[in-house]
């Protein structure tokens, strides 16, 4: 494994990518917290014993990564995990308490049962207790008058990334509805793919608020194009 060159400074930049795009692909949501915990250990210690045999010389050496001129020294502090509490807190998914053991499963099936999300192409991405993503390919038919796709669009698949996340900690014999919601429309809405991302904050009882971000996908860029704070209300079976 070479991190950079063996020329103290070098000019080849190591490109980036974003770490959160590939875990609706690992599966983690099917597996125990403890199994997790285990496999962070064992990269972490690999790491580490990987780390500790590069001699000063190569540490010091330094290159552009993800944009930014950075050492060995400082590229083997975020990779072997100094930075994992502070991550952990801004971007990771908090624990919840799960009050349904067939969320996922009837979760699917209210997703399957919006003719909405049918109409428009929207499609679930991945599933986890607190949060939902949603992805939307891009349809000529769902733009606006300078070809982005709609506000309203937009607004859809994260009102209901949103609402199915509050959806997934809700108790068995619940229904969801969205009681108000504020989206913050960051940048046109242009890309080959759009993924809605609703998670929650702050669950409840009764009501349970909810944020949310939809990100463009286009070839190898991902850009964030809107945010959403949410709240929504928990119904009894019997209103629902």
């Amino acid at each position: 494994m070479v991190l950079f060159p063996r020329r103290k400074e070098s000019d080849t930049e190591l490109p980036g990518f974003d770490q959160y795009e590939y875990t609706c692909y690992s599966g983690a949501n099917r597996r125990t917290l403890d199994d997790l915990l285990d496999e962070l250990a064992t990269v972490r210690a690999a790491t580490l014993s990987f780390f500790n045999r590069i001699g000063d010389d190569a540490l010091t050496r330094a290159g552009v990564a993800n944009g930014n001129l950075m050492s060995v020294r400082a590229i083997a502090h975020h990779i072997a995990g100094h930075e994992f509490a502070r991550a952990t807190k801004e971007k990771a998914m908090p624990m919840f308490e799960l009050l349904n053991p067939n969320y996922e499963e009837q979760l699917r099936q209210g997703f399957a049962s919006q003719s909405v999300m049918e109409t428009i192409g929207a499609y679930l991405l991945n599933v986890a207790p607190g949060q939902v993503e949603i992805g939307l390919d891009f349809s000529a038919d769902l733009t606006q008058q300078h070809g982005y796709l709609h506000a309203g669009i937009v607004t859809a698949i994260v009102d209901s990334a949103c609402g199915f996340a509050a959806y997934s900690l809700m108790p068995p014999g619940s229904g969801v509805l969205t009681v108000e919601y504020k989206v913050n429309l960051l940048a046109p809405a242009r890309g080959e793919k759009f993924i809605a991302t609703g998670r929650v904050i702050k669950p409840g009882r009764t009501l349970t608020v909810c944020a949310g971000e939809v990100y463009a996908i286009e070839g190898e860029a991902r850009r964030q194009i809107a945010m959403m704070q949410a709240t929504m209300i928990r119904l009894a079976e019997k209103e629902a």
